[in-house]
């Protein structure tokens, strides 16, 4: 059977996308990948035959691939299948028109027995983590067990993105699925709710397997850093010294990762530093303990921060932090605490986002119960979704998102920019904010050059339509989960 995935954001490899791309591909069907677009898509099916089109849907991109699947199954009889985390906890847009199936967690199992039964013409309503609507009626299947092996699966389709404006320069790899902990705010902790406590028991793929895909990969392309995706990268020590001894000789290429501040010691950032790493990320969040213990349900104190700054800067790997504004229950104060908190740390790159209360988290759930979440969603991350005082502290909170790393890097401004945020220049913050991180990004957390920012800025722009100087009128909020 022919395949077809539509995705938004073809400057980024997308690896669940590439998954189950590798799933279909090894059992014959032939899988493509498209721009999200009507006049791109209408033009790639008028060439051939395909038999699903496949969607896998951020939440914030919820209405332009609704808007798209309806015009396309207006004029075209295909198979429609919508998945990623928005599908996961908000099935019930599997109601909306044109979309004829809601593919539920993982999904490389229940999309190869769906394109299996379409093409030999076997019953689809039973199949285990879809939701299937058909003669009008909504077969809602419960989710079959997490794949536990994942040294069974093959490796990502690198292939499937080659042809698209991704950056070679940088190879994306995940070695691992499950998180431990219980954030508020993420979704790890959601699809523990979906499977069950056992969701929470990380599931590690063997550091061998790991370094025949980067072999691999790096044969299709020749990648200048390699950047770990997992939440927690250095979790498991003895893994990580498995892992520093094949990767340093197998590999030898700089590597960037992401690490929780409980998990760093001076072994752990000499691992990293003798293996090649050449940066690592951590989550700072905020500098309010309470805020980030009862809302944010992190258990790090901002001693942990102190402490895993300084030992990652001892072993001179590059810093960046991770921070969340906008947290409710909080204030702008508390957000300027974490910009000072931020500037003793001394970070390569402080990045910054405003809370996203994604669906089926608990904080979600949390602030929709307590009216803490505006009635029209923001169609981009620079805009918060939640409730404040009043709206020129919503205005001020998402005036310091573009103007905080800057403040970090340069604190003499920080006076200067606590008179900014109440001023008028959004989209002037914004731009700044696009270069300086840019620039950090590719020439001081990744060694990639100039190039890159140039490029990244223009597709950057490409992605939003310049949405950060002309912002959009808020989308209505979909309708929250049906409860499964």
């Amino acid at each position: 059977m022919n395949i077809l995935f539509a995705v938004k954001d073809c400057f980024t490899e997308h690896i669940g996308v590439m998954m189950l791309s590798s799933v279909l591909k090894k059992a014959g069907h032939n899988v493509e990948l498209e721009a999200a677009t009507i006049k791109a898509l209408k033009k790639r099916l008028a060439l051939g035959s395909y038999g699903i089109i496949a969607y896998s849907v951020p939440t914030m991109y919820l209405e332009h691939y609704l808007k798209i699947n309806r015009e396309i199954k207006h004029t075209h009889n295909i198979y429609t299948v919508f998945g990623g985390s928005h599908a996961t906890f908000v099935p019930g847009i599997i109601e909306e028109e044109g979309i004829d199936c809601i593919c539920i967690g993982e999904g490389e199992h229940a999309m190869l027995e769906l394109a299996d039964a379409l093409t030999y013409g076997r019953s689809i309503t039973g199949i285990k983590n879809l939701w299937v609507k058909q003669d009008g009626k909504i077969y809602k299947n419960e989710v079959r067990p997490f794949i536990r092996d994942l040294d069974s699966l093959p490796f990502p389709d690198r292939l499937l993105f080659m042809n698209s404006r991704i950056n070679k320069s940088k190879l994306q790899v995940l070695t691992s699925r499950g998180c431990p902990y219980i954030c508020s705010y993420c979704t790890q902790n959601a699809y523990s709710q979906l499977y069950g406590p056992s969701w929470r028991n990380m599931r590690r793929r063997s550091v061998e397997n790991v370094i025949a895909e980067i072999k691999e990969a790096s044969a299709i392309r020749n990648p200048k850093i390699i950047l770990f995706e997992d939440d927690l990268f250095v979790s498991d020590k003895q893994w990580l010294r498995e892992f520093s001894l094949q990767y340093s000789r197998y590999i030898n290429r700089p590597f960037f990762c992401y690490v929780s501040p409980r998990h760093i010691d001076e072994e752990t950032a000499a691992l990293l530093k003798d293996s090649g790493c050449y940066g690592v990320s951590i989550g700072v969040e905020t500098a309010n303990d309470d805020l980030r213990r009862r809302v944010l349900k992190r258990d790090v104190a901002t001693d942990d921060i102190f402490r895993a700054a300084k030992l990652i800067k001892k072993a001179c790997l590059k810093l960046e932090t991770l921070n969340i504004l906008g947290i409710p229950y909080g204030s702008l104060k508390d957000d300027f605490d974490t910009l000072s908190l931020n500037i003793q740390c001394r970070p390569d790159f402080a990045a910054v986002k405003l809370l996203s209360p994604y669906p089926g988290t608990e904080i979600r759930s949390r602030l929709s119960k307590e009216n803490k979440l505006a009635e029209k969603y923001p169609d981009s991350d620079w805009q918060s979704i939640c409730r404040f005082n009043s709206e020129r502290e919503k205005k001020c909170i998402e005036n310091l998102r573009a103007l905080f790393s800057i403040a970090v890097e340069f604190p003499a401004l920080l006076p200067l920019v606590k008179r900014l945020v109440y001023l008028s220049f959004a989209g002037a913050y914004k731009v700044i904010f696009l270069i300086w991180e840019g620039y950090a990004s590719c020439v001081r957390l990744y060694p990639l050059g100039l190039n890159s920012v140039v490029s990244g800025l223009f597709k950057y722009l490409e992605l939003t339509k310049y949405a950060l100087l002309k912002p959009k009128t808020p989308e209505p909020f979909y309708r929250e989960a049906e409860s499964k």
